[in-house]
């Protein structure tokens, strides 16, 4: 039996009302290098394959929110591909707190 990995879609209008945006800042140190195409064919499910460069984008850093509240952040991604289609693939995303993650109001309590 075939297992679907992930699937594009078109994302729909959320409708309903808009919140006022976050006020946050943040630090943040970025890194990109380039490596073997066949280190990253090994992390990329099929059937996508390495992008045209072979590069690995690393970035840390801190978010401060308005309210004074911070929490970590991370990104790893590699190039690729999906026929003519370029862009990155997520490796990992890790955050220092569940807030990160978690939609919605900020003003529940």
């Amino acid at each position: 039996m075939t297992c679907v990995r992930y699937a594009a879609r078109v994302a729909e209008p959320s409708g309903g009302t808009r919140s006022a945006p976050v006020k946050a800042t943040a630090k943040a140190l970025w890194a990109d290098y380039e490596t073997d195409p066949e280190i990253i064919a090994s992390v990329l499910p099929r059937p996508l394959v390495p992008g045209l460069k072979p590069i690995v984008h690393l970035s840390i850093g801190q978010v401060e929110m308005e309210s004074g509240a911070g929490f970590g952040i991370g990104n790893i991604t590699v190039r690729a591909a999906h026929g003519d289609l370029q862009g990155e693939y997520g490796l990992a995303m890790p955050m220092g707190s569940e807030a990160a993650v978690v939609g919605g109001p900020s003003d529940l309590g």
